[in-house]
C-alpha cells in the first residue's frame, strides 16, 4: 500500500471505565452516540484530506499543510489512526511516543470520537514498545486538556508563548505525559 494513502480501521466504541473518572462524566455525556460500524468500507486517507480536516479543527496551533502530512505518512515511525470524522497521529521512537495531533471534524464532536482515537493511539504506541506518551496542547484548549486528563495524562510543563495565533498573539503550550506501562497513567517519579 502506498505511504500516502491509508485505510481506516475500527476504533473502540467507548473509553474504559478506568479512563473516565466521576469528575469527567459531563465531558463524555454524549459518548453513547458513538458506535463503530464494522461493516463500513474504509475510506482512503490522503494528505490533502488530513490537511482539510486539520484546518477545520484548528486555528491554534496553525493547521498543518498537506505536504507536512505527506511527510508524516512516509515516516515509518509515525502511525495514523484514522476515523471517518477525525484522526490521530502518533510518532514512536526509543520507548517513547508523542501524540503529534488529534483532530475531529467540528460537526462530529462530543460523540466519543476523540476518546476512541485517543484509546487507539495509546494502544498503538504501547504495541510499538512505548513506555510513555507525551503531548503538547494549547493552554486555552480546555476540551482537549479534559480529554487528555481523562485518558491518564498529567501536566508536566509549560512552553510560554509557544503557538502563534491568527491574531498575531502567542499562546502557551501545556506539556503532558502518561505512563503506558502501569494502570495509573501517572509518570514514575524521577530519582
Amino acid at each position: 500500500m502506498p505511504n500516502d494513502t491509508l485505510k481506516a480501521r475500527s476504533l473502540p466504541s467507548a473509553p474504559s471505565a478506568a479512563l473516565v473518572g466521576p469528575d469527567m462524566e459531563s465531558v463524555y455525556d454524549e459518548l453513547d452516540e458513538f458506535e463503530v460500524d464494522d461493516d463500513a468500507q474504509p475510506a482512503p486517507v490522503t494528505p490533502e484530506a488530513l490537511a482539510s480536516l486539520h484546518r477545520a479543527a484548528f486555528t491554534v496551533p496553525r493547521p498543518w499543510r498537506a505536504e507536512e502530512f505527506a511527510g508524516f505518512l512516509a515516516d515509518p515511525l509515525c502511525d495514523l489512526i484514522p476515523h471517518d470524522h477525525g484522526f490521530a497521529l502518533v510518532r514512536t521512537l526509543a520507548g517513547e511516543a508523542e501524540l503529534l495531533t488529534i483532530a475531529v471534524d467540528p460537526a462530529h464532536r462530543r460523540k466519543g470520537i476523540a476518546q476512541g482515537l485517543m484509546g487507539a493511539a495509546l494502544d498503538r504506541a504501547a504495541a510499538r514498545g512505548a513506555e510513555a506518551m507525551f503531548l503538547e496542547v494549547a493552554a486555552g484548549n480546555a476540551g482537549a486538556i479534559a480529554l487528555y486528563q481523562a485518558s491518564g495524562f498529567r501536566r508536566n510543563g509549560l512552553r510560554p508563548a509557544y503557538y502563534a495565533c491568527p491574531d498575531g498573539t502567542r499562546a502557551d503550550a501545556v506539556l503532558m505525559a502518561r505512563n503506558l506501562t502501569s494502570g495509573t497513567g501517572a509518570m514514575p517519579e524521577s530519582g
